[in-house]
């Protein structure tokens, strides 16, 4: 009498291995190719919702102004609020009051 031997993906052991492969191919498409928890959060951008938004070199109104930008720009920022002003990056600040979070950022 010839041996029998299982196929390796029949009954129960079958239906877990299909599932995960399901799952993760799922995973995999929601996440657009990129790796769970490997990501960066979302940057933080602001849009300038003043007529002219003046970036400081400090949070503070009374350092001296170092650019302008004009309403609607959007602008790389940090999630550092200080003295209602938010850092835009290595000393340049922005009054909080003038800007709002862009589509999409995490601004936190």
């Amino acid at each position: 009498m010839p041996m029998r031997v299982d196929a390796p993906f029949r009954g129960v052991r079958g239906l877990v291995v299909l599932g995960v492969v399901v799952v993760a191919v799922a995973m995999y498409a929601i996440s657009g190719g990129q790796r769970f928890g490997s990501g960066a959060p979302d940057p933080c951008r602001v849009e300038v919702a003043v007529e002219v938004l003046e970036v400081r070199g400090g949070p503070d109104a009374a350092l001296p102004v170092l650019s302008t930008a004009p309403r609607g720009a959007v602008l790389n920022a940090q999630r550092v609020v200080q003295n209602g002003f938010r850092l835009l990056a290595d000393d340049r600040w922005v009054a909080q009051e003038g800007v709002a979070t862009a589509a999409g950022a995490d601004c936190g």
